[in-house]
């Protein structure tokens, strides 16, 4: 498992597609409300879209993602970071921003690599 972070608009896509070779067809993007993933397709775009439909639905997010990491395992994740900044008033918000804290914590644990891409520039942290 590969995981991409970078704040948002960063370019995590376009780095991913040119390191790794990727297509728009290898792509799965998250649409918001999505509460689960299921596809044959190598890479996952827009996690924290998930992660946020989740908190929304009640979902344990941990443990969905716990329960998924077999499928995961050859997958490429791209996930915005939202661990920098304000601490969200809302509630649902600050419960996203920890959950996607969580999750990506775990799967960075369980990945064979993972980078950060600044301006477009990937360097790798794991």
């Amino acid at each position: 498992m590969i995981v991409v972070i970078g704040g948002a608009y960063q370019g995590k896509l376009a780095y991913v597609k040119k390191q790794y070779c990727v297509t728009d067809a290898d792509i799965l993007i998250c649409e918001q409300g999505q509460c689960e993933i299921v596809t044959s397709q190598p890479v996952i775009y827009g996690w924290e879209h998930m992660i946020l439909a989740q908190v929304k639905c009640g979902i344990d997010s941990m443990s969905y993602v716990k329960g998924q990491i077999d499928y995961l395992q050859d997958k490429i994740i791209i996930c915005e970071d939202s661990s920098c900044g304000i601490v969200p008033t809302d509630k649902d918000m600050r419960l996203y921003r920890e959950a996607s804290g969580r999750t990506l914590s775990y799967l960075a644990s369980r990945a064979d690599e993972v980078v950060r891409v600044f301006c477009g520039i990937g360097s790798k942290i794991k």
